[in-house]
């Protein structure tokens, strides 16, 4: 089965706010003209996978024309942590209040992301994780720590 990689933004209200999932490609199509400006943004960003130079131009557009909202990240999936590293502008004025760390397991390559909650004081993530697939290797980060937390300094 194909997974629909297409952006999509979807509202639900959480205890007494709007919490705007987005997921799929961050790209061209990726339209934000139902988001009000009236009110503290909160973006749950787990279901993002992609971004491309579209997808950044288009992003860095929104949070600069709502750059008088307060705007919380939670969730944040590795593509866009690697872009909040990468273009400055990307996150803005935002706070991060959740991520989750890419690992790899280097006995049988499986991959999994393990989340980490910045507002609970979690700095750092653990160094080796247990590998859910063989059971028998420890998953390590995937890259560089020191760079992959570098949009929190």
């Amino acid at each position: 089965m194909l997974l629909d990689n297409k952006f999509n933004l979807k509202k639900k209200f959480e205890d007494g706010r709007e919490v705007i999932y987005i997921s799929g490609n961050l790209d061209e199509d990726a339209r934000f003209d139902e988001v009000r400006k009236d009110q503290p943004l909160v973006f749950d960003m787990r279901g993002i996978v992609g971004v491309n130079s579209c997808g950044v131009r288009n992003w860095v557009n929104f949070m600069r024309d709502h750059k008088n909202q307060p705007i919380t990240f939670r969730h944040c999936s590795p593509a866009i942590v690697h872009q909040m590293n990468m273009v400055p502008s990307f996150k803005g004025h935002a706070q991060v209040f959740s991520i989750y760390v890419p690992y790899a397991c280097s006995h049988c390559d499986a991959e999994d992301r393990v989340f980490l909650d910045l507002v609970k004081g979690a700095r750092e993530a653990p160094t080796k994780v247990p590998c859910k697939n063989c059971k028998v290797g420890k998953m390590e980060i995937d890259g560089d720590e020191q760079q992959y937390f570098a949009f929190a300094a």
